[in-house]
């Protein structure tokens, strides 16, 4: 054979071996696929049918007593409150099933130890709300201020469903809402200056509910920057925030925020609540602009209105009205 056929076949080859090499393992996947279908189209043994399903109700009976185990392990840790009893904990936090988790985030909750922040922050990425959740609750009640940055982050971002993702619509009707505010009211427990410039654009969001804890967060913290802020959602539509919003003013005790807290005392006779919350902010601040306002509000029919707005008057002008406006 001359070289040049012996060339030409060489190459042919080439061309046809991809394929001679293909062919039987397309031939193999066949025949694969037809078995596994033949297979499920065959009418199975009912006894193999109950055999299963014995195995899986044993496997379930095996996973809810090791789950009741866990958690009566969970109840003894958290009566025993030390070191130890703590790193088994946070070991627990990457069990499987969620019950035993949401357990093991409220005994580290009750126990308080700050060797519990580091891992219950993590759980502020967790997958599933119920975790975030009382994480969240968790570093709340721990009070740890490394807490502050990654609750932020759980509050606005959208990523891990939070903020302004999850709360769209009504707050309250979604359990990522329920998260979100869950930060929020973190944060405000938490105490820390940090907060506060994400708490106020928190203050703009369509949800009242939302508007409402942030208000409540606000006050909690007590910084001069949230004055202006406050003074404005006096005016909000939704009366809890209105209340709320009085309440942080009565905290702040800023001079600034005197005529719109007098605004809020004269206005809707019926909505006592944000009106009390308003006399209580005007007697911290101790300005004289409301001394007048007090005295019209001496024959206020409610009670706790004459009663605050008298004892504000006396901490003002020194003199005991006695809840006679005439005096």
């Amino acid at each position: 054979m001359s070289d040049s056929k012996k060339v030409l076949l060489r190459g042919r080859w080439r061309k046809l071996a991809p394929l001679i090499i293909l062919l039987p393992l397309l031939l193999l996947a066949a025949l694969i696929a037809a078995i596994s279908w033949y297979a499920r189209q065959w009418p199975q043994d009912p006894a193999d049918v109950r055999k299963a399903g014995r195995i899986t109700r044993l496997f379930e009976r095996i996973e809810a007593r090791r789950v009741s185990a866990r958690l009566d392990e969970i109840k003894k840790l958290e009566a025993a409150r030390d070191k130890r009893a703590v790193r088994r904990l946070i070991a627990m936090l990457r069990d499987r099933n969620r019950e035993i988790r949401v357990e093991t985030i409220l005994a580290l909750q009750h126990i308080g130890d700050p060797a519990a922040v580091e891992p219950l922050i993590a759980l502020l990425r967790d997958t599933n709300c119920h975790i975030r959740g009382g994480a969240a609750l968790a570093l709340q009640h721990i009070g740890d201020p490394a807490a502050v940055e990654p609750l932020i982050a759980m509050m606005q971002d959208e990523k891990h469903r939070a903020f302004e993702a999850t709360l769209e619509h009504d707050a309250f009707s979604s359990r990522e809402g329920q998260c979100a505010l869950r930060a929020i009211e973190a944060l405000g427990e938490i105490d820390d200056p940090r907060a506060v410039e994400a708490l106020i654009g928190a203050l703009k969001h369509r949800d009242s509910g939302v508007r409402l804890r942030v208000a409540e967060a606000l006050g909690r913290i007590g910084d001069p920057r949230a004055a202006n802020p406050l003074c404005e959602a006096l005016l909000d539509d939704a009366y809890g925030v209105r209340q709320s919003a009085a309440f942080g003013l009565a905290n702040l005790g800023d001079r600034r925020c005197v005529n719109p807290l007098v605004g809020l005392l004269l206005g809707d006779r019926k909505l006592s609540g944000s009106r009390l919350r308003a006399v209580q902010a005007l007697r911290k601040i101790g300005s004289r602009r409301a001394v007048e306002p007090f005295i019209a509000c001496l024959a206020d029919p409610a009670p706790e209105i004459r009663a605050e707005c008298a004892a504000g008057l006396k901490g003002i002008t020194g003199v005991d009205f006695g809840g006679d406006p005439r005096k």
